[in-house]
Order: structure tokens, then sequence, then C-alpha cells
């Protein structure tokens, strides 16, 4: 019996250390995880979102605040089968814990401004639901920032330039509704930025737009303050020119029920004060056909211009910077008045309002009247949407560069007739055969002919010019038009060049001067059924404007 027993107590002697960690082991497997990091946590690892690695040691603030997320037996956190989609779009933590016994257990927290929609994920995958009085303690703790939006500092921006603060008071609200001084919060930085232009309405692209503007503005050379008050009072002030200046900007944002944030902050920053916008036309009487330049002075963002007109005129201006202006070439259709007719044009800045006048007298009209064999096969609906479908948005295309301004030379060169014994821009063609008409959006010049055995064919007789300097947008052929060349002047001004030969000299993309050879002059598009000639024609925007005008008067662009 005693040898037994011996051998009973011989066995258990053995057989202790393995039972003891076969003990411990399903003992922690009964408890909850959060109960072993909470009884023997010595420290933790926290990984943020943003990747950042904070450390910290058993009893440190943070730590416990992020322990108690894990609940206890009265604060129990709820086991799932799945991780919600939902719990992806909180803030992401990684907790990485470390007990006494060196065992690592990695903890992802899921944590949103919702205390019902807070979870983790233990270090066996398994997702738990947060209890939601242990979410509340941390969302309304210091340690729960992060999980507010509102918490961020504001983004401020004038003219494309982000404007650093110097002072800054930012407060974010709880979801208890309580608010709380931001981390993102100091005083007294040494910041500043530099801004190159800015008119009175200071427009500032900001996150969270502020309830009041206060501004103090000196001139940068002299430190005579020019302005004190808010930014409403500062539209109403008329300044005569453009000032350099130091402005020192406060922004308040003040507390309200529906607002999740509150605060004030100082900028300081220097740049050109424009004096109040004024607008002003090249010319007060034109004739239909015709451009107007529109220039617009002391703006800052031409987006902002709005433009009335009085009778209606279909008028979108795209504004060029020229100078220390803006300007826009104003197209003049052709048929938009048969009888000299005043229009009133209403320009609106964000800090100013002008009105001017422009005369408009119809266009000289002519006719041209031919008879051409086969003509519908070169002028149909077909043909005709085919060529505006390739052709119109090149035409319509903004402009890489401004107008610089300027006369026009004669597109051509050896052996042509002037267009005048033909017909100019604005003349009613009308193409007898087959009763069509259409309003003439170029010039048309004829050409020297070169015959072989009696046939004409292309030659090397008659040159057509590039009528002014610009970049070459485009190059093809189309079945109205023949071979075709399209030239890019600037602030939407393009010229094309049609019926050409097929030793066209310039490509896509090519920088051409005033006067340049592009091609002879040939015999193809719907001039195959005419005579020898070929055409050019201006457009602005799009909108056919007279060549002639360009040739003869030009405009400037005024610097």
């Amino acid at each position: 019996m005693k040898k037994v027993l011996f051998v009973i107590v011989c066995i258990l002697v053995v057989l202790a250390p393995t039972a003891a960690l076969i003990g411990y082991y399903c003992y922690n497997s009964t408890v909850d995880d959060q109960n072993i990091v909470k009884n023997e946590l010595v420290s933790a690892r926290l990984e943020n979102e943003d990747g950042s690695i904070e450390e910290y040691v058993s009893g440190q603030p943070k730590m416990q605040a992020f322990v108690a997320l894990l609940g206890d037996e009265e604060h129990a956190p709820k086991l799932l089968t799945a991780l919600p989609k939902e719990a992806l779009s909180g803030v992401k933590y990684k907790v990485t814990y470390t007990d006494n016994f060196d065992v690592r257990t990695e903890i992802r927290y899921y944590i949103s401004s919702d205390r019902n929609k807070c979870y983790f994920v233990n270090n066996e995958d398994q997702p738990y639901k947060i209890n939601a009085d242990c979410a509340l303690n941390f969302l309304n703790s210091e340690y729960g920032e992060r999980v507010y939006e509102s918490a961020l500092p504001p983004t401020v921006k004038l003219g494309g330039v982000e404007l650093p603060a110097r002072n800054l008071d930012w407060n974010y609200k709880t979801v208890d509704g309580e608010l709380k001084k931001a981390s993102c919060s100091f005083a007294n930085h040494d910041a500043s930025a530099s801004v190159e232009s800015f008119d009175a309405a200071l427009p500032i692209e900001t996150d969270h737009t502020p309830d009041e503007i206060r501004l103090v503005i000196k001139n940068s050379e002299t430190g005579v303050r020019l302005f004190s008050g808010s930014r409403q009072a500062l539209i109403k002030t008329v300044f005569e020119g453009s000032v350099s200046v130091n402005v020192q900007m406060t922004l308040i944002w003040r507390e309200n029920e529906a607002r999740a944030y509150a605060g004030s902050a100082e900028y300081l920053f220097s740049g050109r004060l424009l004096g109040t916008p004024a607008f002003s036309f090249s010319a007060e009487n034109v004739h239909c056909g015709e451009i107007v330049i529109l220039s617009a002075y002391n703006i800052s963002d031409p987006s902002a211009i709005s433009v009335e007109c009085t009778p209606e005129f279909d008028c979108d201006p795209k504004f060029y910077k020229v100078g220390e202006s803006y300007q826009a070439l104003i197209a003049i259709p052709a048929e938009l008045t048969d009888t000299l007719t005043s229009y009133t044009f209403t320009l609106s800045s964000s800090t100013a309002k002008d009105k001017l006048t422009l005369n408009v007298a119809p266009l000289q009209r002519s006719s041209y009247d031919f008879y051409a064999p086969d003509a519908q096969d070169y002028y149909n609906e077909s043909v005709l949407n085919a060529l505006w479908a390739s052709i119109r948005p090149i035409l319509e295309a903004p402009s890489e560069q401004s107008f610089a301004g300027g006369k026009f030379q004669i597109p051509a060169q050896d052996n042509y007739i002037s267009d005048t014994s033909n017909y100019r821009f604005g003349a009613t063609v009308n193409i007898i055969n087959i009763k069509k008409s259409y309003l003439a959006w170029d010039n048309m010049y004829c050409a020297q002919m070169k015959k072989v055995n009696d046939v004409c064919v292309e030659g090397d007789v008659t040159k057509v010019l590039s009528a002014y300097a610009g970049k070459v947008v485009y190059v093809g052929a189309q079945t109205f038009t023949g071979r075709l060349v399209i030239i890019d002047h600037g602030s939407g001004l393009k010229t094309w060049y049609t019926n050409l030969s097929s030793d066209i000299a310039v490509h896509l993309g090519d920088e051409v001067s005033s006067g340049q050879f592009i091609a002879h002059a040939a015999d193809g598009g719907f001039n195959a059924q005419l005579n020898f000639n070929f055409h050019v024609g201006a457009f602005v925007n799009g909108v056919p404007v007279s060549l002639q005008q360009l040739i003869e008067h030009g405009l400037i662009a005024h610097q």
C-alpha cells in the first residue's frame, strides 16, 4: 500500500508543473482578455492611425483610458460574430500590452464619436462591441480628441496661399456637448505669410466659415494704418489705387448649439491690396463681327466677375491676365442686330458694380452668288455636322496664354487676288443650283492656278502665311474645308486656314511667327467646286469675327 502511495506521490510531483501550466492556460481561457490586460499590465505600445508611436508604463493615465475601454465585470464588452463595416470608418488604434509574464497581447480599437459604435478586436481576432458607458468616458476624456473631426485646427487660405496662425484658441464639442480646448491651440507663434494680391472682399477659403473677421491694415512701406475694422466695412471702403500692406486678421467662431467647435485665430500676412475694381471697353462703338476688349482692373479673382446685358446678349467673357489687369475679348456676332442698338453691360465683382454702354451697328451686308456642280456632296447637314464636331471644341478651348495685341497681316503672298474681288466676312453666300445660302465666316482669297495638261493641280504658286504669331492647335482635313490648320493667338483668339496643299510646313504644337509660311494654296474641299482659292477666318471663343478688322485696325491689349 505504501509502495502504491509512493508511486502516486511521485507521479503527482512529476506532473505538477504540467498541471499548473494547464490550469493557468484554462484559467486564462475562461477569463476575458480585458481582465488579463488590466490585472497583469506592466507596459503598452500605442500605434496611432497616422503611424505615430507612443510608449506607456502601468499607471499612466492614457494607458488606463485605453484599458478602461475593455470594460470589467459590470461593463463587459459584447462578443460579436463579425466586426461590422461601420467600425472601419472609426479612428483606429493598435495597442500592444505586455503583462508581468512578458506575454504580449495586441488589441485593435475602432472608435467613433458615437458611443454605441465603438469596437475592439483582440489578439485572437475576436471582435467586441465596447460598452457604451466605457466608450462615453473615453470620448469625454482628453484622450478622445483624435476621434472628433471638429478638434482639427481650421485651415485658411488666401489667393491659394495657406495662412499659418500666429495665435489659435480652438475648442471642440464632445458627445455630451462640453467644449474642450483642443491640443492644437497655441499662442505667439512667429508665423506669417506673403500673398501676391487681394481685394477688399478678402476672399479667404476655409473649412470653417467664421462669424466675424477683424482687420488691421498698414502700409508696409510707411507703417501708416490704412484701415481697422470688419471685413464688411473694408468692402465699403474706397481705395484709389493698389498699395503694399501688412495685415493682421482675426477670425472668430462663436459657440452655438448647432456647431461642434468654437474659437479664434490670428493671422499675419503681407501682400498688395487692390484698389476699388473698375471696368472698361476698348471702344464704345463697334460693328457686328468685330471684337471689343473688356478690361477689369483691381481684380484678384476674375471668376468672381458676373456680366449681365440688356438687351440680352449671350456673353460669357473669359478673362486672361494682362499686366496688372484682366482682359477678355468679346466677339460681336455677325447676326447680332440689324439696326444700331445700345447694349448696357452691368459688371459686378465681390466689391463693386459698374455699368458700361456698347453701341453696336449692323454688319454691312453683301451677297455672292455662284453655281457649284456636286455642291450637295460638300455642303449638306452631315458634312457640316462632322466639321463642327471636330473643330468647335478646338475653337472654343481656352488659350494657354493671353493675347499680346497688335495688327494682323494679310495671310497670303505671291500671285493672289485680294478678298475684295470675291467676298469678305459676313457676306451672304448663295448656292444657286441647290437653293441654299449661308453667312460667310471667313475671307476668300483667290490663288494663282497651276495647270498640268490644262488641269488645275496643287502647286507652289500662292503662299498661305500665318496672319499673326501663335501656336498651332490643329492640323488635319475636313470634307468642307479641305486641308486645314488652326493657330491659337491667345485669349481665345484663333485663325483657321483652309484649302491648303499637301506641303503643310507646320505641325501640331508648333510656335509660329507672324507671316510664317504655312503651306501653298490648293484646290480642295468645297472650293474644288468653284475656282482656285483658299480661305482664312478668325474666331474668338468659337464665335466668327472679321479678319479684315484685325488686318486694318488690329487690337491693343492694354498693359
